[in-house]
């Protein structure tokens, strides 16, 4: 069975004012992408926030791929069937 969005995160306006944290902690899904786009190693990511599971970050991670992956398929004219 694929693993979904909501088994990896959650957005609840009572938890962290409605971020989109990974399910059963606190940590914002935003915190992995500033920190990885900062020049942070996922091993000092985990080190920093413990209660992320490593499988978490690692769906997190294809999700965002899929969705960019996505986003920039290309019909066979070679124009962008759609853009972000």
């Amino acid at each position: 069975m694929a693993i979904e969005p909501k088994d990896v995160m959650s957005c609840d306006p009572g938890v962290v004012s409605g971020a989109v944290v990974f399910r059963g902690t606190r940590v914002s899904v935003d915190a992995l992408f500033d920190n990885l786009a900062d020049g942070m190693s996922l091993g000092d990511f985990f080190e920093c926030f413990p209660t992320v599971q490593p499988w978490q970050v690692e769906e997190a991670l294809m999700l965002a791929k899929r969705e960019i992956i996505g986003a920039m398929k290309v019909s066979s004219d070679g124009k962008a069937l759609a853009s972000a």
